[in-house]
């Protein structure tokens, strides 16, 4: 428990520097890792030469500048929130259906009272728990398991944030049919949303914004 805290505060952006432990049965050795895994150490020699290379600008000027289809492939990243009570269920889910070898970042969340449009958290009440999952798997699967998570989360009653890349469908997305309904936000509530502050013709819509359909990736 211990060493999965402290993990959080890995050099550079801790979800990047390391995305993966090197010894997990999880982990596929290849070329490459031990070059990852010698440039990442925490001795002060290493820290001297290349440390530079692990400032968080750097390492998320990196990310932004692989193409969405390696990222897609590689890496689960993802954070929702999902009510306390079914917390363990999606904590359970992701050890025994995703190949991670990195710890999960769990944060209490207060519900949102009066319920929020678009906040991970806004349309529950009561406490609710971050689920963080940040890694790499090696078996190029990543988003067939970064979209089952989607469904998963839904199920539980929780809510992704939006800053990594979503798979849902425009219909998943608003909150059209089972598990999405009840969860996800109302197109017809945000549409309102964009008359009151005259957005249609100025910003793109959150859906064309944030989910890889949108962008047919």
């Amino acid at each position: 428990p211990t060493l999965d805290y402290l993990f959080r505060y890995d050099y550079g952006a801790f979800w990047m520097a390391r995305p993966l432990r090197a010894f997990s049965p999880h982990t596929k050795w290849t070329p490459v890792l031990p070059m990852m895994f010698l440039v990442s150490s925490p001795l002060l020699l290493v820290r001297a030469c290349v440390g530079w290379l692990f400032a968080t600008k750097r390492l998320y000027t990196c990310l932004k500048a692989a193409p969405s289809s390696v990222i897609a492939a590689r890496m689960v990243i993802l954070d929702a929130c999902v009510p306390v009570a079914n917390a363990g269920k999606l904590i359970s889910y992701i050890r025994d259906n995703v190949p991670l070898s990195t710890p999960l970042w769990l944060c209490p969340v207060a519900g949102a009272k009066p319920h929020q449009l678009l906040a991970p958290h806004g349309h529950h009440s009561g406490l609710m728990i971050n689920v963080g999952i940040y890694g790499r798997v090696c078996d190029g699967r990543a988003k067939e398991y970064s979209v089952a998570l989607e469904r998963q989360v839904a199920e539980l009653g929780g809510r992704k944030m939006l800053y990594s890349q979503n798979f849902y469908s425009r219909d998943q997305f608003w909150g059209q049919g089972p598990p999405w309904n009840g969860v996800m936000p109302q197109e017809k509530a945000y549409q309102r949303l964009r008359n009151k502050y005259k957005a249609e013709g100025v910003l793109v819509d959150l859906f064309s914004k944030v989910c890889e359909a949108a962008r047919q990736v």
